[in-house]
């Protein structure tokens, strides 16, 4: 339990009704319920996972909150994480910030009062040097001695509680170091909110083109939630097939990933923390090539049995790359994919990938080949990973599905997450979601204050 707060878990009595329900408590959601319960509304949080509190930052912690105890993975065979847990997917971030991209603006929603928000709540800021010492630094280094530009990215992870030569932010933050969802959520939780856990949502009920409520699972039981307003935050892989089991059939007709590759190779000097593992991920990385390319890059390596898998995908004796894990150097290059594919009904998906998506990692898995060799890697060691998504999204994109204020064709019902971008980022997503969720938050306030 999230101490401070009231949550209901599933077991016992359901709470029937309140004046808005929110569907899920990633960044979306959280974000929703947070600023909604600060102005009084009176607001019901469902959530699909269970409220893990133990084993974070630990392989079995992570595949517990994960989605199929693991990845689950596209018709086409791209494996993608998924947060099914208080927090959502925030849980498995690196805590890379990145403000809410260009297009957003372009579409006529105007983030700027909420970006400078979102930063303080978030508590962005540079990491401290000496979480930046040894690889990030000799990788940062040699990019520059090859011509490339790279810097000091900002982060969500609060340095004070962070530990160093740590890089488990992708099992969950043991420390609490780094802003997760549940910040937001213990907070909507002092505001009085509630928060019923482990429920499926079903579809959303409506009448007469008006939005009424929830049907959600309670284990092989159908329950129903009433309230006038529903927000689905459910991510970018959940809240497509609500809409189609509510009747909205326009939803989860193309997603985008985000897809990365992850290239790597041992490390063969004598410097001290050379290897990725000795820093928090994507603490420096390079945003050259995104406006022109449609790419970033920046060091990341798996946790260490997360690697033995991903290596075992390259060959049969790639897991032994495990012995050399401690100076292994890694840089993830990440794209911004096409729209295309489908989410089906019951959340398996198609998601096949482009040409174009295909010559955006292959150019950045050349450059990443480059700065290792360069940083010190030995030539013959360097490998490249299997393809991997990151931000499931775009199933829902404003201007077909929603509208730029994110409601649906039924009234009372709207969706914020990373499903209604219209295209990729590319880039870590939280920021935008939290953003736009707080945009959302101000509107329905208005709506009921002009209402009265």
């Amino acid at each position: 339990m999230l101490p401070g707060g009231r949550v209901i878990m599933s077991k016992r009595k359901p709470k029937r009704e309140a004046d808005v329900i929110v569907v899920g408590s990633g960044a979306g959601g959280a974000t929703i319920a947070r600023e909604l319960s600060r102005k009084g509304f009176d607001v019901l949080m469902i959530e699909k996972g269970r409220n893990h509190r133990r084993l974070l930052g630990t392989h079995a912690g992570a595949a517990l909150m994960s989605d199929q105890m693991g990845m689950r993975t596209s018709l086409e065979g791209v494996g993608c994480v998924r947060g099914i847990t208080t927090g959502g997917s925030t849980m498995f971030t690196c805590g890379t910030y990145r403000a809410p991209a260009a297009f957003i603006g372009q579409m006529g929603i105007d983030l700027d009062e909420y970006v400078e928000e979102t930063r303080r709540d978030l508590g962005v800021g540079k990491m401290p040097e000496r979480f930046i010492a040894g690889s990030s630094v000799m990788l940062m280094e040699a990019a520059a001695r090859r011509g490339y530009s790279w810097e000091v990215f900002e982060k969500f992870i609060n340095p004070d509680l962070c530990r160093e030569e740590c890089s488990n932010c992708m099992l969950g933050c043991r420390y609490g170091a780094k802003w997760t969802a549940r910040n937001f959520v213990q907070q909507a939780l002092d505001n009085g909110a509630t928060l019923m856990q482990p429920l499926t949502v079903d579809s959303v009920l409506h009448e007469n083109g008006r939005a009424s409520g929830v049907q959600a699972w309670r284990g092989r039981e159908l329950v129903t939630f009433h309230a006038p307003l529903v927000i689905l935050a459910a991510g970018g892989m959940a809240s497509a097939p609500i809409l189609n089991r509510s009747g909205i059939w326009s939803a989860g007709r193309g997603i985008f990933l985000d897809p990365l590759v992850l290239v790597g190779g041992v490390y063969r000097g004598s410097a001290s923390l050379a290897g990725t593992k000795y820093n928090p991920p994507m603490t420096v990385g390079s945003w050259e090539f995104y406006e022109s390319e449609g790419f970033m890059l920046a060091p990341l390596i798996d946790p260490w049995m997360m690697f033995i898998m991903q290596q075992g995908q390259v060959s049969a004796s790639g897991a032994f790359g495990v012995l050399h894990y401690p100076n292994w150097m890694s840089i993830m290059t990440k794209v911004k994919d096409d729209r295309a594919g489908e989410i089906f009904l019951n959340e398996a998906f198609s998601k096949p990938l482009t040409d174009a998506d295909r010559r955006k990692l292959d150019r950045g898995a050349e450059i990443s080949r480059e700065i290792l060799i360069e940083a010190g890697c030995n030539p013959r060691s360097i490998v490249r990973g299997p393809i991997r998504g990151a931000h499931p999204g775009g199933s829902c994109p404003i201007g077909s599905v929603v509208d730029t204020n994110l409601k649906t064709e039924i009234d009372g019902l709207y969706v914020s997450d990373a499903s209604v971008f219209p295209e990729a980022l590319g880039t870590p997503v939280v920021a935008t979601v939290v953003s736009m969720s707080k945009r959302l938050a101000r509107h329905l306030v208005e709506q009921r204050n002009g209402a009265r």
